[in-house]
């Protein structure tokens, strides 16, 4: 792993190196330029490339929170596994498909077109929450749904959204809608044909919306505020399609039916049990309006001490010693129900894992199950990090990601340390509110190898493209875009010099400011990102030869 691998550099320059480290000033003169012409020039064409794994193209479907497509499909479709299981919606896939097994609900009397008729409902149920994410995404659009998820205000009101969900979910009051809507679309039902198929399914997820609500509302706002241009529409392609398949197969099989489990206090327990989770997950809305504000509310072992405290209120739930209004106070308390209890007291127990140190970073461990939903761990009260090692009059950052020392938050300060010390500079476009720069920073680089290589080879600057601090005066930048605080600078110098708005993505760039390779988004794996940061390192040192020649 420590031998660099091979590399093509590209001709270097006949012309002296110059360097431009503070022309284009910082945020306190108000003059920054996001336009780097060198940048804009390499970044279509690096320096060079490595061959190997460290060469292969980024990823093409992965979304402005660096989400891939098939994990956005499969949260969804396992949302309507979960909704599949409410009392308001497993109760009516018996029901509705005895009237397709019968001949009913589209006019046949034959087994073909009752299955006929159980496929065109099941078409019908994912055509119309297709639709819905089809919507969100039309009508707020890519940069929309970008600004959603670091907005202070919205992420406040999914913050209550999830909330209101959960106490729903608990059984103190019902989300339903208007019933002259389920009125319309039960009459709409009775006509024939394709039309009365369509409106019957529309109308069974309008009763449903009850229990199908709160998930359908957690699933899009959890896709919209990843940013994602598709990801309404993917997200309720999985919802719509788990929610649809049972309808279609037992239209298909009808004697599977007598497989379906019966209805019973185990639904309520279901539900009792997801409004814990939407607890559990709003938090992290509130997070990220906490940290794009600089509020100071939400710190580390805050965030993991209310996930702990909602997991023991769970645990004492599902073993009887709190209850809620939809509950038999005086059931027994099931075998299943106590192995849930059971499994909910584990977890309970491994968040205490949150508490410990790493000693490699003296800051607290990330349990992988909140890596990317918790802040980071330096954002703590009890042990911030030490992360300035240096004795130089330089303005580093307070917020260095656990395990990275001498790192900076201003790139034209980061560039006046790369040319003083002579070292390439490893540029993080990140976000508070971004999941998978957490990971990154959590499961990618607190490994020894890469945290050596960042520690030691390059200089750190992390470009928070969700900082809400406010900029001195408004700027305007090439592109025409204002920019009224840090992170519109940060987003908009990553979108004028590199064409690309997602977050992570890592750019090796000379004190020169060219970019030594191919850039990097989201990438999970230890060995390819240690080529990567070899493989820009022995650019770099062709390129010193070659420019000193």
């Amino acid at each position: 792993m420590d031998t660099p691998p091979a590399v093509n550099p590209a001709p270097a320059p006949t012309e002296p190196v110059q360097t431009t480290a503070g022309i284009q000033g910082t945020v306190s003169d108000g003059k920054f330029d996001p336009a780097r012409p060198e940048l804009m020039a390499t970044a279509k064409q690096p320096l060079g490339e490595c061959k190997g794994e460290a060469a292969q193209a980024m990823n093409t479907n992965v979304d402005l929170a660096g989400r891939p497509w098939w994990q956005i499909f499969l949260f969804g479709f396992g949302g309507g596994l979960i909704a599949l299981l409410t009392p308001c919606v497993l109760p009516m896939v018996p029901m509705t498909v005895s009237l397709f097994s019968k001949g009913q609900g589209g006019g046949g009397d034959t087994r073909k077109k009752g299955i006929q008729n159980g496929l065109l409902f099941g078409a019908s149920i994912i055509v119309i929450y297709v639709s819905l994410g089809l919507f969100i995404t039309l009508a707020f659009g890519e940069n929309a749904l970008n600004q959603l998820s670091t907005n202070w205000i919205m992420n406040l009101i999914f913050f209550a959204l999830f909330t209101f969900f959960a106490f729903s979910f608990f059984g103190y009051y019902e989300i339903q809608l208007p019933a002259s809507w389920v009125n319309r679309a039960d009459q709409a039902s009775n006509r024939e044909g394709l039309l009365g198929i369509f409106f019957g399914a529309f109308s069974i997820a309008l009763v449903s919306f009850s229990c199908t609500g709160p998930i359908v509302g957690s699933l899009l706002v959890t896709a919209s505020s990843n940013g994602g241009l598709a990801d309404p529409i993917i997200g309720m392609l999985g919802f719509s399609l788990a929610l649809a398949l049972p309808f279609m197969t037992f239209a298909i099989f009808p004697s599977l039916m007598q497989s379906l489990p019966k209805s019973g206090g185990w639904m309520t327990t279901m539900k009792v049990m997801l409004g814990f989770v939407e607890l559990a997950l709003g938090l992290k809305f509130l997070s990220t309006a906490d940290l794009t504000e600089h509020w100071g509310i939400l710190p580390y072992e805050a965030f993991v001490g209310l996930w702990l405290l909602i997991m023991i209120l769970m645990t004492a739930y599902l073993f009887g010693f709190i209850h809620f209004p939809h509950d038999n106070k005086n059931a027994a308390i099931s075998t299943p129900r106590q192995v849930l209890g059971i499994l909910a007291a584990v977890f309970s127990l491994s968040l205490v894992y949150g508490f410990t140190v790493n000693p490699r970073t003296d800051a607290f461990r990330t349990p992988f199950w909140l890596s990317g939903l918790a802040p980071s761990a330096c954002y703590s009260y009890i042990r911030p990090c030490n992360q300035t090692i240096s004795e130089k009059d330089y303005n580093f950052s307070e917020h260095c990601p656990p395990g990275m020392y001498n790192c900076f938050d201003d790139y034209d300060e980061a560039l006046r340390y790369a040319n003083d010390v002579d070292k390439p500079l490893l540029i993080d476009f990140t976000g508070y509110g971004c999941v998978n720069c957490r990971r990154m920073e959590e499961n990618i680089w607190i490994d020894s190898t890469v945290n050596r290589l960042i520690n030691n080879d390059y200089v750190l600057v992390s470009l928070y493209v969700d900082d809400r601090k406010k900029l001195p005066q408004p700027l305007m930048s090439p592109d025409g875009v204002k920019l009224r605080n840090v992170g519109n600078k940060w987003a908009s110098f990553q979108r004028v010099n590199f064409e690309k708005v997602s977050q992570p993505y890592y750019v090796l760039v000379t004190p020169d400011e060219k970019v030594l390779n191919t850039p990097r988004a989201y990438t999970p794996s230890i060995e390819t990102y240690t080529g990567f940061l070899q493989c820009g390192l022995s650019v770099f040192e062709d390129y010193k030869a070659e420019s000193t020649q």
